[in-house]
């Protein structure tokens, strides 16, 4: 649908498991933590637990939501943040 391929920056050949994995996971962490704070789990009251922590997982996704608007248009090579990490770049493919 997308026409595109994730490489390896250094080697121009396809991403592996590790890459794509390094690349994916604070997101999809992120969106689990929020589910779990959406369906009530914000609001138990627990004494070992800070009132503020309660508005973490919304803080760091809101913040990695801002970083992400930042870098893209920001970097020379318009790659996102998780590209930076994982040390990957999407490229325009033509599949046969």
């Amino acid at each position: 649908v997308t026409k595109t391929v994730l490489v390896d920056v250094k080697t121009k050949s396809r991403s592996n498991y590790w890459q794509a994995i390094l690349r994916d996971c604070l997101p999809i962490a992120l969106s689990i933590g929020w589910v779990i704070w959406a369906f009530g789990f914000q609001g138990t009251e627990n004494p070992w637990v800070e009132p503020y922590a309660n508005y973490m997982i919304p803080i760091i996704y809101g913040a990695w939501y801002v970083i992400e608007l930042i870098t893209f248009p920001v970097n020379p090579k318009r790659k996102a943040i998780q590209d930076l990490i994982a040390k990957t770049v999407l490229v325009r493919h033509e599949w046969n």
